[in-house]
């Protein structure tokens, strides 16, 4: 086969493209399977070191994980039903997707009131609170930790985690001008641009309930809904307490399962890969004995795996090298050109399986080529604001604002100027009125600046 560098060279120079292409696909698959296989073998045999340290069992986790087992253990044994194999990856990914859906909701949840008792915290402090430095030099010390960076990305990012700090003390109708204000200027974008946008607003905002949110994981649903329907306005110490507890328990419990099930679809991305490229690859005899020595040793509890290693070190930097420069063939080829690539469908699957994108949807319908304009935008904004009506609705002052500040905090930056920025934090500070959330605010904040 040609140098990989020559065959694109062709590609690009549109010579021979029928025979160009064919090696093309056959070269890029061979480096697919290489990369993956790597990653595969070091990551399943440190999942399995995972599981057996593992005091917290989840059953469906298991259950997907032996699922992942068995695909694995009958592809090493020689099995070839390709097909099958890329059917049952589908299912046990679309799993992972829907458990890890219900996760991130949670996370999301649990975020949110961690904000909402951290400004409850102080009311049961006996700490003493410096009213002139609130007053008088909070507000300097903000602007200089913002502005001491001299790069735009960075100081965006801190206004940004300064307005998720402030106290939120505008008014719900500047809220929503505010939100109007960001989603126009995705006027003119294309329409997936908005959507990817409004989804996270609606993830910080806590509006999304996924399907089996009550069910999946009831124990993280019961302090979910303690959580959700106390009354912080009379919180007393005791109640305060057990909501904390039942909160520390419930941000360690998700941590734990997003870890899993990441680990999880990391394993299923690879294998997948492997599957779809195996007809394809030219498979080197010396490092496909290595692998099945790795993960057949895995299966089967062997101890020896750990010195196998040594024989990969190079072998996925190299092959994700080739790949990073040789890739972008894929997504410049026009229809008729895709046709004379007989693995291209399997090539643009494996694309997203190893974009890092963990959980991206395979079979996604693009719509890159629709444009938002106004009337879209305006139809987007007004669903969106009337789910964030009835949210306001239901909750306390306390928890709308925590609400109110993880949107503001996740808009592109609204303020025109410095003086727009200061006066924005002169006035959340001055027009806060609860002790515990001044205190809880610099408390916060300090941490933030010293770090």
């Amino acid at each position: 086969m040609k140098n990989l560098k020559v065959i694109t060279a062709n590609i690009n120079k549109n010579v021979d493209l029928e025979a160009n292409l064919k090696e093309y696909g056959d070269a890029m698959m061979t480096l697919y399977n290489r990369y993956s296989f790597v990653r595969f073998s070091m990551n399943y045999y440190t999942f399995h070191e995972m599981l057996r340290e593992d005091n917290k069992k989840n059953a469906e986790f298991n259950r997907l994980s032996d699922k992942v087992d068995a695909i694995t253990a009958s592809f090493m044994n020689g099995g070839t039903d390709y097909e099958t194999f890329v059917v049952q990856l589908d299912e046990i990914r679309d799993n992972i997707i829907k458990y890890m859906d219900v996760v991130t909701s949670y996370v999301d949840k649990f975020t949110l009131y961690e904000y909402v008792l951290n400004r409850v915290e102080a009311r049961f402090s006996e700490e003493e609170f410096d009213d002139d430095y609130y007053n008088s030099r909070f507000t300097n010390d903000i602007m200089h930790y913002i502005l001491s960076d001299k790069d735009n990305a960075a100081i965006n990012s801190r206004i940004s985690e300064v307005v998720r700090q402030m106290p939120v003390r505008i008014t719900k109708s500047r809220f929503f001008d505010l939100l109007k204000d960001a989603l126009m200027l995705y006027r003119g974008a294309q329409v997936e641009s908005v959507d990817d946008f409004i989804y996270v607003l609606r993830t910080v905002a806590t509006v999304d309930r996924p399907d089996n949110f009550e069910e999946f994981f009831p124990d993280l649903y019961e302090i979910y809904n303690k959580l959700s329907n106390a009354n912080y306005k009379e919180l007393d110490k005791t109640s305060y307490d057990n909501l904390l507890a039942g909160l520390t328990f419930a941000i360690e419990e998700v941590q734990g399962l997003t870890d899993k099930f990441v680990n999880l679809v990391e394993l299923v991305n690879d294998l997948y890969t492997i599957v779809l490229s195996m007809p394809y690859a030219q498979i080197d005899a010396d490092e496909m004995e290595l692998f099945k020595k790795i993960i057949t040793g895995v299966i089967e509890d062997g101890e020896d795996e750990f010195d196998l290693f040594i024989k990969l070190e190079g072998k996925q930097e190299d092959a994700y090298l080739k790949l990073s420069q040789n890739d972008y063939i894929i997504e410049q080829l026009d229809e008729e050109l895709q046709k004379l690539l007989p693995c291209m469908t399997q090539l643009k699957t494996i694309t997203k399986l190893t974009s890092g994108n963990y959980f991206v949807p395979l079979n996604k319908e693009e719509n890159s080529e629709l444009i938002a304009d106004e009337a879209y935008i305006l139809n987007v904004l007004d669903s969106f604001a009337k789910e964030l009506k009835d949210i306001f609705d239901k909750n306390t002052n306390l928890v709308n604002r925590a609400i109110m500040a993880a949107v503001l905090s996740s808009l592109p930056v609204f303020f025109n100027n410095i003086d727009e920025i200061q006066a924005y934090i002169n006035v959340a500070l001055v027009q806060c009125r609860d002790k515990a959330e001044q205190i809880a605010c610099v408390k916060v904040m300090k941490m933030i600046m010293e770090q």
